[in-house]
């Protein structure tokens, strides 16, 4: 025969095994992931730090003016332009042959993040802005950049006409 009373109190049982590994997991969940209040909060960034951090990502960094990083992403310039509370990715492509505006229109229409133009001479641009203002970590500047090579290795491929 059924019992009501144990049907109750087992659904009672199972809800509070439930509720017990749901605050298990959410106490244990802070030991498993590092935790964002353990890593600094930059809301600025020197050009010192931007090109420490390069270095440590493996690029070779010369610093030509103040504020100014030059790296080369696969062959490719890449500037940081450094405002300290945001800053600015820009690399050029210099015109092996006549590169159509439609073509650049279609990978800002396209792609996110980035924007490319041709300058005064015809040649693509590629630009990427990182802004701190909101509050930011050394890893999240470090995955931009990441990022960014990302994008300039892909607009090399779209440039050359292959499918991106």
């Amino acid at each position: 025969p059924f019992n009501q009373e144990e049907a109750g109190m087992s659904r009672l049982g199972r809800r509070v095994s439930l509720v017990a590994i749901t605050a298990g997991a959410l106490l244990a969940a802070p030991a498993l992931t590092p935790s964002v209040a353990a890593q600094e909060i930059m809301q600025q960034v020197t050009t010192e730090q931007l090109q420490t951090m390069l270095e440590s990502m493996g690029y070779d960094v010369e610093q030509p003016k103040e504020d100014l990083l030059q790296f080369a992403i696969e062959g490719h310039t890449a500037v940081i332009v450094n405002k300290k509370t945001n800053f600015q990715l820009y690399s050029y492509f210099e015109k092996k042959k006549k590169i159509d505006l439609k073509k650049v229109n279609e990978w800002n229409a396209s792609k996110r993040f980035s924007r490319a133009y041709l300058d005064k001479d015809g040649d693509a641009v590629l630009e990427w802005d990182v802004d701190l203002e909101g509050g930011t970590t050394a890893g999240a500047l470090k995955e931009s950049i990441r990022t960014y090579r990302v994008g300039v290795m892909t607009f090399v491929r779209f440039l050359n006409g292959e499918k991106v």
